[in-house]
């Protein structure tokens, strides 16, 4: 079996390479924020609710954490679904 190499432009290169370094800048900064927001709404909710809430609290996140996961699943199902379509 011959194998065949394609040239790639370097410049075309660079541009990738740039493009994912700005997505893993934008990602860290997503990750940095995301950090920041769940401890000031942790913080703000112990102030206001305080302690006595917090089986409920969790039932309320583990259902929200349940029904976020099967959206995202369907999504996800959905573009792979739709990209083997294309790809037919």
């Amino acid at each position: 079996m011959r194998h065949t190499f394609k040239h790639t432009n370097p410049y075309l290169l660079t541009m990738q390479s740039t493009r994912f370094a700005k997505i893993i800048l934008g990602e860290m900064i997503v990750l940095i924020a995301s950090v920041l927001i769940f401890r000031s709404l942790w913080t703000l909710l112990d102030q206001y609710i305080g302690y006595s809430y917090l089986i409920e609290m969790l039932v309320i996140g583990i259902i929200l954490a349940i029904t976020g996961l099967i959206l995202l699943n369907h999504e996800v199902n959905c573009e792979i679904e739709g990209d083997k379509t294309a790809k037919n």
